[in-house]
């Protein structure tokens, strides 16, 4: 069962005042604090770069590229020829439809926050597991448009801040319909002790404050 450790965030363009309704003007790497990152030390991925600046080509696949900064993931391929495009270009991520195959993200620091953009969202399953490589407690998790009408033309941003003393150790999405496309990873690591975190009654109270920004810098991307 899962226990209520984790704040969720999901958020479209529009909630942001993107300039546009379906892709974000202003992505996570540029402004953490309106997707719900406020601490002193945020931590991003775009996809595009290793942390020391070198380009990544179409068709790799990712595992410790990134561990310098805390995060491996599970041979996540990148591509700069996706469905939806990446927040930043060239490259997303991309895993074709397998049922039960999904995209993980560890952590080797002490997150308590995530989030990243689905560029393709289809009703995917986020997850928030407190050990590496989705095992440990399952903090929480969440399907992207629940009760909603399908629309993957719309981006959305997805993650979650963890409360009651709760740390993130793994990030995990799943897609048992389609592909699993996304873009602008992003993670909060704790600055102190993990403290209880109060759940917002608006997600007006999670995107205040001002955040430290990751060592990559988005580019803006035009969506076929």
């Amino acid at each position: 069962m899962a226990r209520a450790g984790i704040v969720r965030i999901e958020l479209t363009p529009t909630d942001v005042s993107s300039l546009s309704n379906s892709v974000f003007s202003t992505l996570p790497t540029l402004d953490p604090a309106l997707f719900g990152l406020t601490g002193a030390d945020v931590r991003n991925v775009n996809f595009d770069t290793d942390p020391g600046g070198s380009s990544l080509a179409s068709g790799t696949f990712l595992t410790n590229e990134y561990s310098s900064i805390g995060v491996t993931m599970n041979s996540i391929q990148i591509s700069s020829g996706v469905f939806g495009g990446p927040a930043s270009a060239p490259n997303a991520t991309i895993t074709p439809f397998t049922p039960g195959l999904g995209q993980i993200f560890t952590f080797s620091v002490p997150v308590v926050a995530v989030g990243v953009i689905n560029t393709s969202p289809d009703m995917d399953m986020i997850q928030f597991f407190s050990g590496p490589n989705g095992t440990g407690t399952l903090l929480d998790q969440f399907i992207d448009q629940n009760g909603l009408p399908l629309n993957f033309n719309v981006d959305r941003f997805v993650g979650g801040r963890a409360t009651n003393n709760e740390q993130i150790g793994s990030f995990v999405l799943t897609n048992n319909s389609g592909q699993i496309e996304l873009d602008e990873l992003i993670f909060e690591v704790a600055s102190g002790p993990i403290n209880d975190v109060a759940e917002p009654t608006s997600m007006a109270l999670l995107v205040s404050g001002v955040a430290g920004l990751g060592f990559l810098r988005p580019r803006m991307r035009k969506k076929a």
